[in-house]
């Protein structure tokens, strides 16, 4: 039987059971009910105070600690976290964690692990036990350069320890750590190449700037094709460089050093950087200026770069415009070495461009990167500066803390070939060395390492093939000099001559036709030929006496006057007109500019010329579409020369850099006055976006300052005109002086996309949006010129030249016939296959984008005109002609407008009275 105590015990436990129950409901209800009007009844401020308590509390209940080590600090990485990774990396406790991330570089000998996302293991130090684990953020809105749509990660280690070991153990752990690192990376050491993507500010939110590989180039100073003297200057340089920590403290200098390689192409500065890095052990970054869009952007990768480092830019010459000179220069904001770009961009786009404009790389931020306060961001760096031209660079980037030590790369030398014999040959001696060497000591010879290195990498069981290269190299280049010599001294006499005659006929012709009684049809004729051509405007035409405008109505002289104005398909608004997004189908390829030439030793009568002294070889290959280099004005001489012209001031030329639209005129000789565009017609837009610039010599200026009412501002502007003196002039032909902003407008204004060019007769009578989209945008075309309004024929063109004296007809029937046999023909007007509705064009007006073709045919179009007469109608067919045969493959998208088209965008003045 059961007692009754037993089942009064029974009872009791179960009825505690329930009561236990019970008071966790209750408590929980209360708890709900707490919250519940925590969040409900209590004021925020009440709240926020609570929660702080709160969080105080747990943390001081909170035993441990932690620190957290990010991959990047700002835009700099952390140093520390590469530090921990290699620490871990040595202790090989990545090998006992349960996930881990094995990565090796491609080319790489090493494997390198890391823990995996949330991953954990635990280290000791002295014996007490630390926690490390490993962290990965995604960050959101960005991808990885070159992966596709992978996202970039934000990486960072947390190392959780005891609080009461905080204070002595993480100074001293923190040292333990960057120690084994060291130790770690001598043990595994592996030199490394790095370099600057395109966009790499937009990549990984401007952190992961520098992409690297493995650096294993084979050159060292014993392989180097250089004199040993000049090897052991070198490395006895770098090894006092490499010791002078305490030197450069002491002296309170940035311990850095920079070097200058300069000399001809192939004569081995890769090969020396190459060696230096090798020599030191040393990572190398090269830099690609033409990748870096602004100055903040070239210190935010000098803060990337690490210690023990040589930063590389090569070519620093074509990189960006670093000399002091005035002299234009064709570059993309990111484009180098003069390169023509043709990616499009909409006008509503420049107000965006124009500010960027302040904040691309200039001459002071590479100052800054290389002596300035950023400078010194860093310990034992090398700063490494290649370049073929010297001459060309600023004479505040050579000066010694800046570019401390100068290297000579010259061509070939007897010692230098020694050593090129003995490291492809092995050999130390042989029957032709006596002759090299005098080939090579007597300057008969010029030939770079790089020329001699590829012979005897195709002849190396071949000696004596050495010295038949050299002599080669001898008997080319005495024939390439004697015909350069012969075609320069031939054109230049032709030339002079012709000016001469020109100078001497042209007044004579002019009084035979008032004293003979001349027709009035052919003085008329000559008249308006005055009026029509835009080469006069150099001031060597006669000023008229009357307006053509008016007189179209009452005179009905043939060939007198042009086609009356006809309608032109312009929009009726220019709001929300832009380029197409489909305008940029045009051939693509790199184009720079000849900037400098050398004095030949044989000729002791040189002097520069702005267009340069171009061959006739030359000239013949320049009219091949490929990346190239060619003449196109703006051709400097050695020091110690003059200038060779068409200078114009520091504010003028930063004012031009800043231009994506151009328009622009000039005025030589005060031979026009100055006619200001129709400013009812210009929209706001264009007269805030678009550069209106009218280039005048001193002669004009003065006039046009005692004309003009109000007198220019500081700046030189006046109404819509920017005025740009240009000082020194580059020929005595007026007519010439004229095609320099004629035709070479992509190099006066370097960073424009578009430009419209107008006779200084002529007055602007549309908007330039308005223009761009009718000529250019519309059908897709990048060059814009209307035919002349009764001549379509060359021959036609040539005999009317020659009828009123326009310059000497020997020089023009030697042009007339070099042309037909080169390939010229008559224009046939019934032809349903003939390339332009007329081979003569009216050359006062035209609008072009400065596309690779389109700046091609510019160049090629002055040089014509440098190398034979001024007459630009004589020269505008063939050259189209040619470039056009020469490349089938390709299209230069010229359009042809009409005349009367011309007419009706611009008004025509006379001259002025003389």
């Amino acid at each position: 039987m059961i007692s009754l105590n037993g089942i009064l015990f029974k009872a009791r436990k179960v009825d505690a059971t329930i009561h236990f129950q019970l008071c966790i409901v209750m408590t929980s209800t209360l708890q709900h009910l707490l919250v519940a009007f925590f969040h409900g009844m209590l004021p925020r401020e009440v709240k926020e105070l609570v929660s702080k308590c709160l969080g105080f509390l747990k943390t001081y209940l909170d035993p441990y600690i932690c620190f957290e080590i990010p991959e990047f600090e700002s835009a700099s990485s952390n140093e520390l976290y590469k530090n921990v990774q290699l620490h871990l990396n040595a202790n090989d406790m990545c090998k006992v964690a349960n996930r881990v991330v094995l990565t090796r570089i491609r080319n790489s000998k090493r494997t390198c692990s890391n823990l995996a996302e949330g991953e954990s293991i635990v280290d000791t130090f002295e014996g007490r036990k630390l926690w490390w684990q490993h962290s990965v953020h995604k960050l959101p809105g960005e991808s990885m350069q070159g992966r596709g749509s992978q996202e970039a990660h934000d990486r960072l280690y947390t190392l959780k320890i005891h609080k009461r070991d905080r204070d002595w153990i993480i100074p001293r752990y923190i040292d333990h750590i960057n120690a084994r690192a060291a130790g770690y990376k001598r043990q595994n050491r592996e030199m490394q190449l790095y370099t600057n993507g395109k966009n790499s500010s937009m990549f990984s939110g401007g952190r992961h700037m520098w992409q690297s590989v493995p650096f294993r180039h084979p050159s060292t100073f014993d392989t180097l094709a250089m004199e040993p003297a000049s090897i052991a200057r070198i490395k006895g340089d770098l090894k006092s460089f490499m010791e002078g920590k305490h030197f450069f403290e002491r002296v309170g200098r940035a311990w850095k050093r920079g070097y200058l390689l300069y000399g001809p192409p192939g004569t081995g500065k890769s090969s020396m950087i190459a060696a230096m890095a090798n020599f030191l052990k040393y990572d190398v970054y090269d830099l690609e200026l033409t990748q870096v869009l602004s100055n903040s952007e070239l210190r935010q990768l000098l803060i990337q770069t690490t210690n023990r480092s040589i930063i590389v830019i090569e070519d620093i010459d074509c990189s960006i415009n670093l000399s002091g000179q005035r002299t234009p220069k064709s570059r993309s904001r990111r484009g180098g070495k003069d390169c023509d770009r043709s990616d499009p961009f909409s006008p509503n786009e420049l107000d965006k461009l124009k500010e960027d404009e302040s904040s691309r790389i200039t001459l002071s931020g590479l100052l800054n990167f290389t002596d300035g306060l950023w400078s010194c961001c860093g310990d034992e760096r090398i700063l490494i500066f290649t370049t073929n031209h010297i001459e060309k660079l600023d004479a505040a980037l050579l000066r010694p803390g800046r570019m401390d030590m100068h290297i000579h790369m010259s061509y070939c030398t007897f010692a230098a070939f020694k050593i090129l014999a003995r490291n492809y040959l092995m050999i130390d001696t042989h029957p032709l060395f006596p002759t090299v060497e005098s080939l090579l000591h007597e300057g008969r010879c010029k030939v770079t390492p790089a020329q001699v290195s590829e012979v005897l990498i195709l002849d190396k069981d071949d000696p004596d093939m050495v010295e038949k290269v050299f002599k080669n190299q001898v008997g080319n280049k005495e024939e390439r000099q004697s015909a350069s010599l012969y075609n320069e001294r031939e054109r230049t006499e032709l030339v002079e001559y012709a000016a001469q005659l020109e100078q001497e006929e042209k007044p004579k012709q002019k009084e035979m036709i008032e004293n003979q009684g001349a027709t009035s049809k052919q003085a008329d004729a000559l008249h308006q030929d005055d009026n029509d051509d835009y080469d006069d405007d150099g001031g060597e035409v006669e000023p008229e006496e009357h307006d053509t405008e008016k007189s179209d109505q009452g005179d009905a002289s043939e060939g007198l006057h042009e086609a009356a104005p006809c309608a032109v398909d312009f929009k009726n608004t220019t709001e929300g007109l832009e380029e197409p997004k489909d305008y940029s189908n045009f051939a693509e390829f790199s184009l720079s500019y000849i900037q400098m030439e050398d004095k030949p030793a044989e000729i002791f009568d040189w002097e520069p010329r702005f267009a340069g002294h171009q061959t006739l070889e030359e000239r013949k290959e320049t009219f091949h579409v490929r990346d190239q280099m060619v003449h196109c004005g703006f051709v400097q001489a050695p020091e110690g020369y003059p200038l060779s012209g068409f200078e114009f001031s520091d504010s003028d030329a930063e004012f031009l850099q800043t231009c994506h639209i151009a328009v622009s005129s000039c005025i030589f000789g005060n031979w026009d006055r100055l006619r200001f565009p129709t400013n009812k017609k210009m929209s706001d837009y264009s007269k805030k976006n678009i550069c209106f610039v009218m280039f005048v010599d001193q002669e004009s200026l003065d006039v046009i300052l005692q004309e003009e009412e109000p007198k220019p501002n500081a700046k030189g502007d006046l109404g819509l005109w920017r005025i740009v003196l240009i000082k020194n002039l580059p020929y005595l032909d007026g007519r010439r002086n004229g095609k320099v902003p004629k035709f070479l407008t992509h190099r006066i204004f370097p960073h424009a996309r578009y430009s419209i060019l107008l006779d200084s007769k002529l007055r602007l009578d549309s908007d330039p949006l308005l223009i761009l989209e009718c000529f250019l945008w519309r059908g897709k075309h990048e060059y814009a010129i209307s035919n002349h309004y009764d001549r379509h024929c060359v021959w036609e063109e040539v005999e009317q030249n020659k009828c009123l004296n326009k310059f000497n007809h020997t020089i023009i029937d030697q042009q007339f016939q070099f042309y037909q046999e080169d390939g010229l023909t008559q224009f046939n007007e019934s032809d349903p296959h003939r390339l332009l509705p007329s081979y003569v064009p009216e050359g006062s007006f035209i609008v072009r984008a400065h596309t690779p073709m389109s700046n091609l045919f510019s160049c090629l179009w002055f040089n014509e005109v440098d190398c034979f007469t001024p007459r630009d109608q004589l020269s505008f067919a063939y050259t189209y002609l040619k470039l056009v045969r020469t490349n089938p493959s390709l299209q230069f998208h010229l359009n042809m407008f009409k005349d009367c088209e011309r007419k009706a965008i611009t008004k025509l003045y006379h001259h002025r009275k003389g």
